[in-house]
């Protein structure tokens, strides 16, 4: 069988990234570079432990140290709303709300100060201390809370079966044995996370701007809280990062359980200066002129001033 490749095809072509060299050269600007009038930085101190409780937070030993504006806490933390999440309520996002420590490196403080450097060199001085609880770090076939995941929703259920590989492959009609070789790679955004908060007005403003994985996770939440909430019945993204395909298949999930129609759709650039030929997996796929799409983009420069 021969397949053929399109002149369009991403597969064999080398694919500059846009943002690349101003990444590796550091010229690139993050949501971290977004300028505020007084600003406080915060650095979070997480636990020492792999299971317990938080005896006490010795704020006091860092509260004189430059630059610290505070330190937060489960005692003096703002309330979370306990039913947050995407698909369900989520108790890693419910932090700072109590003693509690599930694993290591759980976060049990948040240290403001005046840059970041400063809140850094306090958290790491910070005195927390913990009663130990016995934990249980051992994997083994036998383990008395072994249990079969029921499996990733909108996915099929999750089973395990073991086979005879040599059997199999002594009863196959063809066998190929050979090894393939690719390079090192590592799915790794370049972005540090950062996001922003601030009071305007009696409101409050969260700043997150990404180029990464923190843009594409905040679209992906709010396609599908919108989906829930009954919102909108057609939906089109301007990406065509593959991932994303996650929320299509969730969108259709929500459309079946609500029994009602939604669509998804994926833009993406055509003609002269496009890489990208395709959109979104499972979507709808709406081609735009590239002058068209760009004149579409967040126009807004949130590079410091020079």
């Amino acid at each position: 069988m021969t397949t053929t490749i399109s002149a369009t095809s991403p597969v064999g072509a080398v694919r500059t990234r846009v943002e690349g060299r101003a990444k590796v050269t550091g010229t690139a600007r993050y949501a971290a570079d977004v300028p505020f009038d007084d600003l406080v930085h915060g650095w979070a101190v997480m636990s020492t432990i792999p299971h317990g409780r938080v005896r006490a937070v010795r704020a006091d030993s860092v509260e004189s140290m430059p630059g610290v504006v505070g330190v937060l806490h489960h005692g003096n933390a703002p309330r979370l709303n306990r039913a947050a999440g995407w698909r369900a309520p989520d108790g890693t996002l419910y932090i700072l709300q109590d003693n509690e420590v599930p694993h290591a490196g759980w976060p049990v403080a948040l240290v403001l100060a005046q840059t970041l450097e400063q809140a850094r060199a306090a958290a790491e001085a910070l005195i927390v201390e913990y009663d130990k609880q016995p934990f249980d770090v051992t994997f083994s076939s036998d383990h008395p809370g072994l249990e079969t995941p029921e499996g990733s929703h909108p996915g099929p259920p999750l089973s395990v079966e073991h086979g005879d590989v040599e059997e199999e492959l002594a009863a196959s009609a063809v066998l190929v044995d050979q090894m393939y070789t690719t390079p090192e790679e590592h799915h790794v955004a370049i972005e540090p996370h950062a996001t922003t908060a601030r009071w305007v007005d009696g409101r409050l403003e969260v700043v997150r701007i990404g180029r990464e994985k923190g843009i594409d996770v905040r679209l992906a939440l709010d396609v599908v809280r919108l989906a829930r909430q009954n919102r909108f019945d057609v939906a089109v993204v301007f990406s065509q990062d593959q991932d994303l395909v996650e929320v299509a298949l969730e969108i259709r999930a929500i459309a079946a359980a609500d029994d009602r129609w939604i669509k998804i759709a994926s833009a993406f650039p055509i003609g002269s200066g496009s890489k990208n030929s395709r959109g979104i997996d499972r979507t709808d796929w709406i081609p735009i002129p590239k002058p068209v799409y760009d004149a579409s983009l967040d126009p807004m420069d949130y590079r410091r001033p020079r």
